[in-house]
C-alpha cells in the first residue's frame, strides 16, 4: 500500500472505531433498563451471550444495586466528634480561599475559611460500616452501637460487566459471526468488508 492508501485506510478505520464506540455506548444505555428489570423481577444477575444458533460465547453479570444510605447532614461528623475524634480534621474551604498556606496561618487571618469534616478516607470506611451494620456505628472505645442512618436496598440500574476469562475467545467467535453475516439485525453494521490485502502499483 502506498501513503495515500494507508491514509485512507487509517481514516476509514478511525471513522469506524468512532461509529462503533458511539453504537456501543448507545447499546449499553438501551440494555441497562432491560437488565435492571430482569434483576428486579427475577433476582437473576446473569445473562448468557448466545449466538442466533444458540451457541454460548460469553456471559454478562448485572451489577447489584448500591444500598441507599439516608443520613442527615453532619450526622457522621457529629458522631465522630463524640465517638471517633481522630477521624475529624480541619480543612480550608476551597470556595473561600485558594491559598496553600498552613491552616493555622489561615485561621489567624481568615477564620471563616476553616471548616471541619470527617477525613474522606475514614468517611468512606465508616459509610461502608454503616451499610454493613444496617445504619449502625460502633463507638471506637466502648463498642456500643448507635443508629446513625437508615439503609435501604438500592434500585437496580442494569449496569453490567462481562465475566469470565474468555474475552479473547469470545471476541474471536463474535467477530467470526459478524463477518459471516450471522448478526444482521443484532447490530447496525452488518458484515464488515475486509481489505483485499494486495499491493498497489501506484
Amino acid at each position: 500500500m502506498n501513503a495515500r492508501e494507508h491514509a485512507l485506510r487509517i481514516a476509514a478505520l478511525e471513522a469506524l472505531a468512532d461509529a462503533v464506540a458511539t453504537e456501543y455506548a448507545r447499546a449499553r444505555a438501551e440494555a441497562e433498563p432491560v437488565f435492571a428489570s430482569k434483576y428486579a423481577d427475577e433476582g437473576n444477575d446473569r445473562q448468557a451471550v448466545l449466538l442466533p444458533s444458540g451457541e454460548k460465547v460469553g456471559q454478562l453479570t448485572i451489577k447489584a444495586p448500591a444500598p441507599v444510605v439516608d443520613m442527615p447532614e453532619n450526622t457522621l461528623l457529629d458522631w465522630c466528634h463524640e465517638h471517633f475524634p481522630a477521624a475529624v480534621e480541619e480543612y480550608i474551604d476551597p470556595a473561600k480561599v485558594s491559598s496553600a498556606d498552613v491552616i493555622a496561618a489561615v485561621r489567624d487571618k481568615l477564620p471563616d475559611c476553616i471548616r471541619v469534616r470527617v477525613r474522606p478516607a475514614t468517611a468512606r470506611a465508616l459509610t461502608e460500616e454503616i451499610v454493613k451494620g444496617g445504619g449502625l456505628l460502633a463507638d471506637r472505645r466502648t463498642g456500643e452501637a448507635e443508629q446513625v442512618a437508615t439503609v435501604t436496598a438500592g434500585k437496580p440500574t442494569g449496569a453490567f460487566a462481562f465475566t469470565g476469562a474468555n474475552s479473547a475467545e469470545r471476541r474471536q467467535r463474535l467477530m467470526a459471526a459478524l463477518l459471516a453475516g450471522e448478526l444482521r439485525g443484532v447490530i447496525g453494521f452488518g458484515p464488515l468488508a475486509l481489505p483485499a490485502g494486495g499491493e498497489s502499483d501506484e
